[in-house]
């Protein structure tokens, strides 16, 4: 017998908090693990089919990577002025490559290379697991929409059949009310010379592919045309290309896309590469054409009046014969020299600005790109000016693609109206300034050329007029400088980005990975089985195993396996419960082992216990269904094979479950017929006992007899006591069958009259929550002696897995 340790008042609260708020028992919920192994495999096999077969449906990705250098452009002194600015910590400069990268994916290259690659124009055919998307060298023909405009939704189910036919299957349209349209055409054509098909939907074109390097169709092959917007279609590759700095330059762009298709992820970047140049050379081209413009419309304007100026200083010194200016005023010349030069920068700065001003300022030029290297000679203004332009050209080129009512259009013409006013006050604050430094300046003048009044009032005059010359002079001369700047520009201009790796990548997709997937999955299988076993523990609240009275401290007698048959290959299934006895004489099956143990076990227990004569042993439990009644007749039989003389009284005088199994009519005399009128049978109840059950010399029954009205004063009679005393003399065990003892209060009765009590506890029925009343049950003595014997355990295997060691050596010795 197992007897737990006698714990402490606070290890005996602690493990009575324990029964109720039970806790995940680790080592039982691997023996489940180990006793469900099958399931186990079984979804692991599960899972990784599942998981194989995903892999083999998932369409295979393909990845591509080019990087480009962006070739810095050289702004001369705005760049280096600005240049020095950040370096002061004014303000901080935007990195060019972070300019060109944003512009790469911007939706306006998107929509120029979808419009050169035709990508708004789709097609797929059914594989073996996945749809295929065709393209280029594996595109056998081109269906072209004319009839649908760049926005228009439409998908064409088509049959290619040898022999260069196509077969027109359902033609789906996007109707204006937003709804769909279906049409049948079901029509075959030969498309090989190239064929035009009018419908209802309008003009369908079909040629051959001159990129298709495929062989010839030898059966038939279903593929799927889809149109979709060319504006959904943009905007949705510059979500997928993904533009990144180089870790180790930051003037090196990586471009990367993935594709089910290699060859289309390779041209969309070469393609984005080549576009994003173009529209680069164009916008400088437009910017360079729009400054010569301006730069000639001032030479002109500056041409008349430095010849006007020059031709009244010719009149005037003829008309007054006068002598050099320079040689009559030298003494004061050199004073107004320094301060008439920086008069003149600042009036020819103040032109121009009033000039672009102006240009701003006017409604017709709200659509032209302003001239670049103006001569403002002001960072932010030369900055502002830069940014107007670059956004123009996208609004421009956007509108050019689509219409001026496309969102992204509308969204520039809001960004553009908000830039022009930045830069109009802007250019407004410039002037403003060099107001107030001309005015400076001309006070300095002012001062030096009061100086002069001594000479003569034509020398004056003349002082003044060849100032005008030398500014409309100087003014010219930087005029002719820029535009020849301008055309040498025009002459060599550079690519914005230089590709220094074509698009490479692996051969191989990158996704799906098929060793992930597999492992994930196998992950899975064993989780799956895992966590329901853990979900079973968790919500289960019933007594299993012994494991569960290890933290009380009522003595634990021994546990009995679930009465069944087992049956299968490997006796691993049992069928429903064998009723009556089963303890047989050299059975070494495991249940016969059990009652053996719980034999040994209760032999102790009388000894240590020091009793004497025959033991009386009350059998009860907690509810009804806990198997007291087999384990009473089972551990009686195995007593009585022993050769210890042996009697069953069965004292559940309501039900008389005992004496029913063992064949003994509830309208026999027994027990009660006895207590009630003892003097019918001569006061021996001999006469009553039935003997030698199931073929057992000394094991005997005495049955309950009538049920009667009144079975709680029957077993209070004195009369019982007396019974049991004679009994005593005959036998050397006497086992009391009692009602369980939360139906009625016959078990408590009948405890006053036995020497020991079993509490018979039935695994899976009786719930831990009710453990600490069992404690309280042996704390208060209410039972004699008492024991606990497990009942109806399914897996013996980690209790008993000596059994079958047990049973070998048994028959190894026979």
């Amino acid at each position: 017998m197992e007897q737990n340790e006698t714990p402490t008042t606070e290890a005996r609260a602690a493990a009575r908090q324990g029964l109720t708020d039970k806790a995940i028992d680790l080592r039982k919920l691997l023996g489940m693990c180990r006793k469900y192994w099958y399931w186990f495999v079984i979804s692991v096999i599960i899972c990784c089919s599942l998981g194989y077969i995903l892999y083999k449906r998932s369409t295979p990705v393909y990845s591509r990577e080019a990087q480009v250098m962006v070739v810095r452009a050289d702004n001369g002194s705005n760049s280096e002025i600005a240049s020095s600015f950040s370096t002061m910590g004014l303000f901080q400069q935007t990195p060019e490559s972070w300019t060109q990268m944003v512009t790469l994916t911007t939706p306006s290259v998107m929509l120029n290379v979808a419009e050169r690659l035709k990508l708004n124009v789709a097609y797929t055919v059914e594989g073996q697991w996945h749809p295929e998307k065709l393209y280029g060298s594996t595109q056998p023909l081109v269906v072209e929409f004319p009839g649908l405009d760049t926005h228009g939704y439409a998908t064409l189910e088509t049959t290619i059949e040898p022999g260069g036919k196509i077969r027109l299957g359902q033609l789906r349209t996007n109707t204006e009310k937003g709804g769909s349209k279906v049409i049948d055409i079901d029509k075959t054509v030969n498309y090989v010379g190239g064929v035009e098909l009018q419908t209802r939907a309008g003009l369908i074109k079909i040629t051959p592919n001159p990129l298709y390097t495929g062989g010839p169709i030898t059966e038939p092959v279903n593929m799927t045309v889809t149109h979709s917007s060319l504006y959904d279609t943009a905007v949705g590759l510059s979500g997928r290309v993904v533009a990144s700095l180089h870790p180790q330059s930051d003037q090196i762009i990586v471009l990367t896309l993935s594709d089910s298709n290699p060859q289309l992820a390779t041209d969309i970047l070469s393609t984005i590469i080549s576009a994003y140049n173009e529209n680069s050379l164009k916008e400088r081209a437009e910017i360079a054409e729009a400054t010569s413009r301006f730069i000639n419309d001032r030479l002109n304007v500056i041409e008349q009046e430095l010849g006007s100026v020059e031709s009244n200083i010719s009149s005037f010194k003829s008309a007054h014969m006068l002598p050099d200016v320079d040689a009559a005023s030298s003494m004061y010349m050199e004073q107004t020299n320094s301060a008439s030069n920086a008069l003149g920068d600042m009036t020819t700065r103040l032109t121009m600005t009033r000039y672009i001003r102006d240009f701003m300022a006017s409604a017709s030029n709200s659509n032209t790109v302003l001239p670049a290297n103006t001569g403002v000679q002001d960072v932010n203004i030369e900055g502002q000016i830069a940014d107007y332009n670059r956004t123009l050209m996208e609004r421009n080129s956007l509108a050019a693609n689509s219409s001026p009512s496309n969102p992204l259009v509308v969204d520039l013409d809001k960004r553009l109206e908000g830039l022009r006013r930045a830069l109009i006050q802007s250019l407004d604050n410039a002037i403003a300034s060099l107001n107030t430094s001309i005015s400076s300046l001309q006070q300095r003048r002012s001062e030096s050329a009061g100086k002069v009044a001594t000479a003569p009032g034509q020398a004056r005059y003349l002082l003044s007029v060849e100032r005008q010359q030398k500014v409309k002079e100087s003014l010219y001369l930087f005029l002719l400088q820029k535009r020849e700047e301008n055309e040498l520009s025009q002459s060599f201009v550079p690519n914005r980005i230089r590709v220094i790796s074509e698009p490479v990548g692996s051969p191989s997709p990158v996704a799906p990975v098929r060793d992930k997937i597999l492992i994930i999955a196998f992950i899975i299988g064993l989780l799956l089985p895992l966590a329901v076993l853990f979900v079973i523990e968790t919500l289960d609240n019933k007594v299993r195993d012994k494991r569960d009275f290890s933290p009380l401290g009522v003595p634990f007698m021994g546990e009995i396996p679930k009465n069944s048959v087992p049956y299968g290959l490997r006796k691993r299934k049992t069928s429903v419960a064998r009723q009556g006895i089963v303890v047989e004489k050299d059975n070494l099956d495991m249940i016969n082992e059990a009652f053996r143990v719980l034999r040994t076990n209760l032999e102790i227990v009388a000894r240590r216990d020091g009793l004497s004569g025959a033991t009386v042993i009350a059998v009860t439990s907690a509810n009804p269904g806990s198997g007291k009644t087999f384990v009473s007749m089972n551990l009686a039989s195995a007593l009585a094979i022993k050769g210890h003389r042996v009697l069953m009284i069965d004292m559940d005088l309501r039900r008389a479950t005992l004496s029913t199994i063992l064949g003994s009519d509830s309208k026999s005399a027994g027990l009660v017929n006895f207590l009630v009128n003892p003097s019918a049978y001569d006061n021996n109840i001999s006469n009553l006992i039935v003997r030698d059950l199931n073929d057992q010399p000394s094991l005997d029954l005495l049955p309950s007899g009538t049920v009667p009205p009144n079975p709680a004063e029957l077993l209070a009679d004195p009369a019982l006591s007396a019974l049991l005393a004679d009994l005593r003399e005959q036998y050397d065990y006497i086992f009391l069958d009692c009602p369980p003892v939360e139906i009625v209060a016959d078990a408590q009765i009948i405890n006053s009259q036995a020497d020991m009590t079993l509490f018979i506890v039935r695994a899976g029925l009786f719930r831990r929550s009710e453990l600490p009343t069992l404690e309280q049950m042996y704390d208060t003595k209410r039972y004699r002696n008492m024991s606990v014997v497990l009942n109806g355990v399914s897996d013996m295997g980690d209790g008993y897995g000596k059994y079958h060691y047990y049973k070998q050596g048994y028959r190894y010795s026979k």
